[in-house]
């Protein structure tokens, strides 16, 4: 899959998580995101001109399920140690998540050493948050992972610390305030209510930002795959009209969008038209099944009948052929010896004339 199918792809089926990994493989965008959220004292040690993404080489093999991990790495002035960004996209609350993160900082500091490292890189993690449930409802202390907070802190000593972007409470006004990484932010946030179609006709102040954005492309198929399937066109209307000089920019974005969207569609209509095949085939085999066994079973019960019936002519014949003897006045003996019956039903027949 070429780069602009996956990034389709990744859009499509994961909006969120789509548009900000492509979002964040630029340089630029990542460099004024940590600008405007870590804390002062790490921005003005970071040596930012070796700021450079590490997912390539440092995304172990059991992260790669993680769509939106995003490692950056930076030396620091005036030092020989490397500091790591673990940023991610947390679009649903998890009591647990300074634990997940805490897990990812200690297997990525594994492959940090086996990339010929002698140390151990200090970890930043930064979360970006946008939820229709805000704020965001739990603690991002590690210690409050465990039942108790208090003993924990006192037997394990420090950890690492979460910095949780809740952009459910910053305006729109701030977020325009961070660069490059403006866009972005302020999308992730939008894209939890929808209806991009009304933003955009009230906003065209920020389309035109976004489209001077590295990421705009990724945007703008982040829009229409959240948009309602009845408004798409409207919405890329709305969009073009902001700067007729790019609708044929913003056409063909959507004319990719399309295609992408019929090439999975076809795809997705070749399985299941498979899964369909094979689920009449196991319903048509159990009817025929059903009639073969049913056949198998009538022809069985005629042979046995048949034989049955002999069985029962053959013991008849015997009965009458004793009762003969009997009225004729042999012994029971010579009736048992000659018809093989037992005595008690040779008894029973004399009883009987």
């Amino acid at each position: 899959m070429d780069a602009n199918k996956k990034q389709l792809h990744d859009i499509i089926y994961h909006p969120h998580d789509g548009l900000f990994k492509q979002a964040m493989a630029y340089v630029a965008v990542a460099r004024d995101l940590l600008k405007r959220h870590i804390s002062q004292d790490i921005t003005s040690a970071l040596d930012w001109g070796t700021l450079q993404s590490k997912n390539r080489s440092l995304v172990k093999e059991q992260l790669t399920h993680l769509h939106t991990d995003v490692v950056y790495q930076s030396a620091l002035r005036d030092s020989l140690a490397h500091i790591c960004f673990l940023i991610e996209h947390q679009s649903t609350p998890d009591r647990l998540l300074p634990f997940r993160m805490t897990k990812y900082d200690i297997a990525l500091m594994e492959q940090h050493l086996k990339q010929s490292y002698k140390h151990v890189p200090i970890m930043v993690n930064l979360c970006l948050y946008a939820s229709k449930q805000t704020p965001y409802p739990y603690s991002i202390d590690l210690y409050d992972c465990f039942a108790d907070p208090l003993l924990a802190q006192k037997y394990m000593g420090k950890f690492f610390r979460l910095i949780l972007v809740d952009l459910t409470t910053i305006s729109e006004a701030e977020l325009l305030q961070h660069g490059q990484a403006d866009l972005l932010q302020i999308l992730l946030k939008r894209g939890v209510q929808g209806d991009f179609l009304s933003w955009v006709k009230s906003n065209p102040g920020m389309i035109l930002r976004l489209l001077d954005r590295p990421y705009a492309r990724s945007g703008i198929y982040y829009m229409l795959s959240l948009e309602e399937w009845g408004k798409r066109e409207a919405l890329l209307e709305a969009i073009a009209s902001v700067e007729p000089k790019k609708k044929g920019k913003v056409m063909t974005i959507a004319q990719d969008l399309w295609m992408q969207g019929k090439r999975e569609g076809k795809v997705e209509g070749i399985a299941e038209g498979e899964v369909r095949g094979e689920e009449r085939g196991i319903v048509r085999g159990r009817e025929e099944g059903r009639e073969e066994g049913i056949e198998q079973g009538i022809i069985r019960g005629r042979e046995e009948g048949i034989v049955q019936g002999v069985v029962q002519g053959m013991e008849q014949s015997k009965l009458e052929i004793a009762r003969r003897m009997l009225q004729a006045s042999l012994s029971g003996e010579q009736v048992r010896e000659c018809t093989g019956l037992g005595l008690r039903d040779i008894e029973r027949l004399k009883n009987g004339l």
